[in-house]
């Protein structure tokens, strides 16, 4: 199965990002991410055998248990990899107390002891609001135009997510949920 790992957006901020996706005058053809799978992912993982579930999951229940609660703000629309040259819309996070890269951190730690391969690039908290399709467009007025939800994101756990592609939008089903700073999994 394809999976990844996620911090779900709270229901009371799917309504002002639904908005946002809507406000947004964009050049080209969006597919945008329903909004109530919109997600800060912490680390995707690709194909994972189910057999190798339980003890990911064990892995992410220790990374959860010595981490801290975080607090999300997002502070600016970006594009990725570059507003001149888009594939992807995004709402870029920030944690003042850096209690999510440290998060990321320790699960980076627990995967690579199980033997999945280090990510090898930098962590960037954002939300993928749509991806673009067709020609590269450049979005830098639409973006300077508008703004993320001036909203507080609170983060107190985390889900192992499973990602079923075909036709439409993805499939998501949450196959495990993990408190931070608790022992055991939800």
């Amino acid at each position: 199965m394809r999976a990844f790992v996620a911090v779900p957006l709270p229901l009371a901020l799917v309504p002002a990002y639904a908005d946002l996706q809507g406000a947004l005058r964009l050049p080209g053809r969006v597919r945008w991410v329903e909004p109530a799978s919109l997600h800060l992912t912490l680390r995707f993982l690709g194909s994972v055998p189910a057999a190798d579930v339980p003890a990911l999951a064990e892995a992410l229940s220790r990374a959860a248990s010595s981490s801290s609660p975080a607090t999300l703000v997002g502070v600016r629309l970006d594009a990725f990899p570059s507003p001149r040259a888009p594939r992807v819309i995004v709402v870029e996070l920030e944690d003042a107390a850096a209690a999510l890269p440290r998060l990321h951190v320790e699960i980076e730690r627990e995967l690579t002891e199980l033997g999945f391969p280090a990510q090898g690039r930098d962590f960037r908290m954002h939300v993928t609001l749509g991806r673009l399709a067709g020609d590269k467009m450049d979005v830098r007025a639409a973006l300077a135009g508008a703004a993320p939800p001036a909203a507080v994101w609170p983060v107190d756990g985390f889900e192992l997510v499973r990602s079923d592609l075909g036709q439409g939008p993805p499939r998501y089903t949450t196959l495990a949920r993990f408190a931070l700073g608790s022992a055991g999994r939800g």
